[in-house]
């Protein structure tokens, strides 16, 4: 029995699902065939087949109404290329014998090195055409030779084939129109039989425009500066932030080849390639944030780092399809980085640098009736309490918070006394002022400058969007007659507010 109609049995004994995870199919492939029954480059060519997306890709085509032979010969080209190998026969009997257990097309007829039985004993030639059934019972057809066709001469490539002496192949992959002569043929030609092909141009284009003239493998860990239309553009951009520097991924992702310099950038079998588009992004010294070509920027493929080369700004670089793969900035301190498959923040990433608006101006004044134990003067027991800029931001000087996730919230409160609201205006004490978030919660505030009472600074969540600042408490004042005027200030809450991220 031929290992395609193998796989038939086992699809229909563990279903369809069996042919979606590498390793689960290998495994069952093992449990299920005969010692003997399959080579082990045909089993491991059968398992990348699965494991690099390529029958997948086939049967999505298939049910997008694409031709089964044509996207059979296509993946088939890109398996071989993922494997590191420019024979693409074997890909096309993998890939059409997976499609075949699926139900997707006909019993095919491109035999593996164990189905060829008798054929051994023959010139090993050409395979024949793909999904073309051919019945067993039948001998072959002895067609003439086409007389249109230009005269045929050995190719160099493989002596065992005739082609056309004079035939022009344009860029692209060429279809391969295959004549069967059988024994007796009038032709003179082996007793066993051969098979010839024709090269005829391919008049499709090609996707992705045309293919360059040559390919070159990258290894894990070497990377690349690349055209920007080669990058998947991401619907939002990744985004790291330090304080004197930070950048935007705007676009990253997965490629299976990139065209460069007219040479076409592949992966390695078992690896895959990763790319990605970078620009400028924000910090807490905006606007004079440096451009992110001086930031030193690293990539990380599983253990490895890789310093950015010059050049972009999209690259590509190869790496294992189990390694992540990481943009690293390591700048003021942290150690920050997005992976570069699907955007994902690190755990170290400064969080509220990256939100678009971190400046707000409350602009709320409110008249506060405060109550004394003494006989005040008239029009003394009142403040003007102004509540002017919030600002959102993680470095104080050179420092920053331990909590990545953790921002600072400076906010400027002041008041007047009386009625003269020409003075200077004073600042409320370190006891008389809260900041409260949902649930009433409390945040911690921080004496960031003890010399200077003006600085209300708190630490809040960084993604804080709603808050609301308290006063209230008793304030003690020294009079000059060696007395204390005991302030009461009534709880008198002012709304925090900032967009979303």
């Amino acid at each position: 029995m031929g290992i395609h109609r193998d796989l038939c049995e086992l699809v229909a004994a563990a279903g369809p699902d069996v042919l979606l995870d590498a390793t689960e199919f290998r495994a069952a492939l093992d449990d299920f065939l005969d010692e003997g029954a399959a080579s082990e480059g045909e089993l491991n060519l059968l398992t990348d087949a699965v494991r690099l997306g390529s029958l997948q890709r086939v049967v999505d085509q298939i049910a997008h109404g694409a031709d089964p032979e044509l996207a059979i010969v296509a993946q088939a080209d890109r398996l071989a290329e993922q494997r590191g190998t420019r024979e693409a026969e074997g890909a096309r009997w993998a890939l059409g014998a997976l499609a075949h257990a699926l139900g997707h097309v006909d019993e095919p007829v491109v035999l593996g090195p164990t189905e060829q039985g008798a054929a051994d004993q023959a010139t090993v030639l050409p395979q024949r055409p793909l999904l073309t059934p051919v019945p067993s019972a039948s001998p072959p057809t002895v067609l003439p030779p086409p007389t249109a066709l230009p005269p045929l001469t050995q190719s160099k490539a493989r002596p065992d084939v005739l082609v056309e002496a004079d035939a022009v192949v344009r860029p692209g992959r060429a279809r391969r129109l295959w004549v069967l002569f059988a024994a007796g043929s009038a032709v003179a030609l082996t007793a066993a039989g051969v098979v010839l092909w024709r090269e005829v141009p391919d008049e499709r284009e090609p996707s992705g425009g045309a293919v360059p003239g040559e390919s070159s493998v990258l290894t894990s860990g070497e990377i690349r500066a690349i055209p920007a239309a080669s990058v998947p553009e991401a619907a939002e951009p990744a985004v790291m932030a330090s304080r004197d520097g930070g950048v935007q991924v705007t676009g990253f992702g997965s490629v299976e080849k990139v065209v460069a310099d007219e040479v076409a950038l592949i992966s390695a079998a078992d690896e895959e390639l990763v790319a990605f588009t970078l620009a400028d992004g924000p910090c807490q010294a905006q606007p004079a944030c440096l451009p992110w070509e001086q930031l030193a920027l690293e990539v990380v493929v599983g253990d490895a780092t890789v310093l950015l080369p010059a050049g972009g700004p999209s690259f590509v670089i190869a790496a294992g399809t189990d390694d992540a793969v990481q943009l690293r900035l390591t700048m003021n301190g942290y150690d920050q980085r997005i992976a570069l498959r699907d955007g994902r923040p690190g755990d170290e990433n400064i969080e509220v640098l990256t939100r678009a608006v971190r400046t707000v101006d409350v602009g709320e004044s409110r008249v506060v009736p405060v109550t004394s134990n003494l006989l005040l003067e008239p029009g003394a027991a009142r403040w003007t309490v102004s509540v002017g800029r919030a600002e959102l931001s993680f470095f104080i000087g050179a420092k920053g918070l331990a909590d990545p996730g953790k921002a600072y919230l400076d906010i400027e409160v002041s008041y007047l006394a009386g009625n003269d609201d020409s003075g200077e205006p004073s600042y409320v004490g370190f006891d008389n002022i809260v900041l409260r978030g949902p649930g009433n919660q409390e945040y911690e505030r921080r004496d960031i400058q003890p010399d200077r009472i003006s600085d209300t600074v708190f630490v809040v969540p960084a993604d804080l969007t709603r808050a609301t600042l308290v006063l209230r408490g008793e304030r003690r004042l020294p009079t000059a007659e060696n007395e204390v005027v005991v302030l009461t200030i009534p709880s008198t809450p002012i709304p925090i507010r900032f967009p979303a991220k």
